[in-house]
This record gives C-alpha cells, structure tokens and sequence, in this order.
C-alpha cells in the first residue's frame, strides 16, 4: 500500500503547493486528511456495519454542510468523495452482493449478469471520478492561484485517488485492480474539467 498512500500524499501536496492558503493551513488540512483516510480505511476492514451506511452518513455530512454555504457544501463533499475511495476500495466495494442479487432473480444467463455488473460499475467509475475532478476544480479554483493551476490540481488529487483504489484492489482477496480502469478514471477526470471550463468560459463570454 506504499505506493498509492505516496501518490496520495503528493497530489495533495501539489493541491496545496500553488494555494493562496496559509502554509501552516495547509499542512493541518494535509495532516487531519491524512490521518481521516487512514481511519476510513481501517473501518473499511474492521466494520460489518451493510456498504449503504457509509453512503448514507456521507450524504448528512454533505447536507448538513450545505446549510452552512455553497463553498462548505462543495468542500465537504470533495473530501467526503475522496473519503469514500478509502472505503469502498476493499472487500466492501467489491461486484459480489450485485451478482447475487441479479442471479436470484432467477431469469439471467451468468453472461447476461456479467456484462450487466461490469457495464454498470464502469459506468460509476465514469461518473464518480469525473464528478470528483469536477467538485475538485470548483474547490480548488477559489484557493489555487490560476484557473489552469486549478484544474491541474484537481486533476491530480482525483488521480491519486483513482491509483490507490486500483492499488488495493490488487492486494485485496476477491477483487481484481486494473491499470486500464486507472486510464477510464482519467479520461473521465479530463473530461469533466474540459466540459466544466467550457461552461465556465460561456458563461463569461455572455453580457451581462
């Protein structure tokens, strides 16, 4: 796990490296993430608590941050996204409760479940990781120097999350990482940031 807790530890730095923010802020919040990680991805293999709570508790965190402003909602759900890789990157992420769920029904060939699982989960992979990029670039852009110092930022941190998830998939007993899933996550991050600073761009060039 060295390698993914290490890419971990240098996209936030590089998070942190072109921010407006005090150093001593940005070494507590680098500090206090860290160790939040290490405790989610403890809980991820001590807990029998069913895989819905954790979604569940992430969504009051994030609903009741939002109450406090627009940026707090945002911030929190950037690192409760992140927070959420920590969890679901083990046994707890893994296709088995899906396939079962869908063989019990009774009527699907193995075939049909397969394609219908891995279409499915490359499909929030997509979504997951494009939309932590794009949460990422909105935080980041109010605290980073630069719109492109931004996005690159952002682009980081979401990758760096993306290699450890694929990383533990690999050491974890019953699920299988892949590097090409890294490349998807990517490609997904690229695309989000594209897309998003398109809008942002329109939005500028409209008069008011």
């Amino acid at each position: 796990m060295a390698m993914p807790a290490a890419a971990l530890l240098l996209a936030a730095g590089g998070v942190l490296s072109a921010s407006r923010v005090l150093l001593w802020k940005r070494l507590v919040f680098l500090f206090l993430y860290v160790d939040l990680f290490a405790a989610v991805f403890f809980v991820s293999v001590e807990t029998d608590a069913p895989s819905w709570v954790p979604l569940g508790i992430a969504g009051l965190l994030v609903g009741g941050a939002w109450r406090f402003g627009r940026a707090w909602g945002l911030a929190t759900l950037f690192l409760v996204m992140g927070l959420l890789v920590a969890y679901y990157s083990g046994t707890r992420g893994s296709a088995g409760p899906m396939s079962g769920w869908l063989f019990d029904l009774g009527w699907l060939s193995p075939q049909v479940v397969e394609g219908i699982v891995i279409a499915f989960r490359k499909t929030v992979h997509v979504v997951f990781y494009g939309g932590l990029a794009a949460v990422g670039w909105m935080v980041t852009r109010e605290t980073v120097e630069g719109s492109r110092a931004a996005a690159l930022a952002a682009l980081a941190w979401a990758l760096a999350h993306a290699l450890f998830d694929e990383s533990r998939q690999m050491a974890t007993l019953g699920r299988s990482g892949s590097w090409w899933d890294v490349l998807l996550d990517g490609a997904a991050m690229v695309f989000a940031l594209i897309w998003i600073a398109r809008r942002m761009r329109g939005r500028e060039a409209v008069p008011n």
